[in-house]
């Protein structure tokens, strides 16, 4: 019994002895201190559940800084939900009063993390978030061609072709031809004019250059020039409110929306 006891202790010895001299390979261990990618969300109404804002990361890995751009502009950045992925094994530390992640914060203005990898290498990160750049070439061409048109007043008078014709090379002025309440004896050609757009919000007034007078089948209408609405590029709509005589339609206000291809 005692020679057994021997035996298994000499064992033991030479196992201990062996694992001592093991070399540990440290080029398996993740050694990347990088931000895959931020998650946003919002609150919904109720004030709890979170509503996925869609965005794209930009990942700059020489320079440590994720730019995270959001397509949505009503999005208020002061308070959202984000969530970051990391590579393998790291860990995420907010720097200074910058949020931290898994709740809500404000990321309103660039915010610094750091970000340490197992192998304790580490790196310094800014994260940026910001609207989606917007590059508008020429305003009109949203309705140009082939588009929408609804009737604001009676939906079921909509016309049933619409089509918007670039005057010149001007990406200001717009014609918009179609026959009004869909009746072809009053083809109606607005010349509308889109003004400046707020750099922020994409949108902008329109306004209707002349009077539009039709006459055929009893009617004797008038769509008079001036203030006529607003455009948004972002959502490609146009929202007509055009002073309107001639027909008593319990306004002196005609509206239309307008939506582009």
């Amino acid at each position: 019994m005692k020679n057994i006891y021997k035996i298994i202790l000499g064992l033991s010895l030479i196992v201990v002895g062996c694992q001592q001299g093991v070399d540990i390979d440290v080029s398996i261990i993740p050694d990347k201190p990088f931000i895959k990618s931020i998650t946003l969300a919002n609150m919904d109404s109720t004030g709890i559940i979170r509503n996925p804002i869609s965005q794209t990361n930009v990942i700059d890995t020489i320079n440590f800084i994720d730019s995270v751009f959001v397509k949505d502009r009503s999005v208020n950045f002061s308070n959202i939900w984000a969530q970051a992925s990391l590579e393998e094994g790291c860990t995420i530390e907010p720097l200074g009063d910058s949020p931290a992640f898994g709740e809500y914060g404000d990321f309103s203005k660039p915010t610094k993390y750091k970000v340490i990898s197992p192998t304790g290498r580490s790196a310094e990160w800014t994260v940026v978030v910001d609207f989606e750049k917007i590059v508008i070439n020429c305003k009109v061409d949203n309705w140009v061609g082939n588009i929408f048109c609804s009737d604001g007043i009676w939906s079921s008078y909509s016309p049933g072709y619409c089509t918007g014709t670039k005057v010149s090379s001007s990406c200001d002025r717009l014609n918009l031809t179609f026959p009004f309440w869909d009746d072809e004896a009053l083809m109606a050609t607005f010349e509308l004019e889109l003004g400046d757009y707020d750099p922020e919000l994409f949108s902008g007034k329109i306004t209707l250059l002349d009077d539009v007078h039709l006459v055929g089948s009893g009617y004797d209408v008038t769509f008079h020039k001036g203030d006529a609405g607003t455009y948004s590029l972002l959502s490609g709509v146009m929202e007509l409110v055009i002073d309107f005589s001639g027909y008593d339609i319990g306004d002196d206000k005609y509206k239309f929306t307008i939506k582009g291809q």
